[in-house]
């Protein structure tokens, strides 16, 4: 498949289309902007200042999470949901509740602790005399956000419906 990031309307996707979306292209791709993330964070220990040494700590734990989420999601999520799309089993959302619970609390966590890191950089926002790789490093951590927040949308607002419809082969 051949996804242009223009052209992509995630609501009108098929749970097969977008659930081949969140698993083959998102997914390795998030996995790949964590380790720009992990850099980034390192980064802003160097710079060793009481705020970049407090965000340092808060983004070390986000990416902990982030990182244990997106293995979980591989390993227990992704293998049932590709079961769904490819209709080799079928599930009735009764049978799958723990599963999407627990991604919804793993999200719950990740959202807070994205709050606390935007209240902590001011909102990604360095200081005016910073240096420019603190300031590339904050640029990168807000897209890395978005990306994160990106990826939760799809899969609560979007992939978690259409699994739930979905009807029995």
């Amino acid at each position: 498949m051949n996804y242009r990031l223009e052209n992509i309307n995630y609501s009108e996707m098929s749970l097969q289309k977008l659930g081949v979306y969140v698993m083959d292209i998102q997914h390795p791709y998030l996995k790949k902007a964590l380790s720009t993330f992990m850099l980034c964070t390192a980064k802003i220990y160097e710079t060793s200042t009481s705020e970049t040494n407090i965000l340092g700590e808060e983004l070390t734990k986000l990416g902990a999470l982030i990182e244990e989420h997106l293995i979980w999601e591989e390993q227990t999520f992704f293998p049932f949901l590709r079961l769904q799309i490819e209709h080799k089993e079928y599930h009735k959302p009764g049978d799958f509740p723990e599963l999407v619970y627990k991604l919804k609390s793993e999200h719950d966590a990740i959202i807070k602790l994205i709050k606390k890191n935007r209240l902590i950089s001011n909102d990604y926002v360095p200081a005016s005399d910073a240096s420019p790789k603190l300031k590339l490093c904050y640029a990168q951590l807000f897209d890395f956000e978005q990306d994160i927040l990106k990826h939760i949308f799809l899969e609560e607002d979007l992939l978690f419906p259409k699994l739930f419809n979905k009807t029995a082969p």
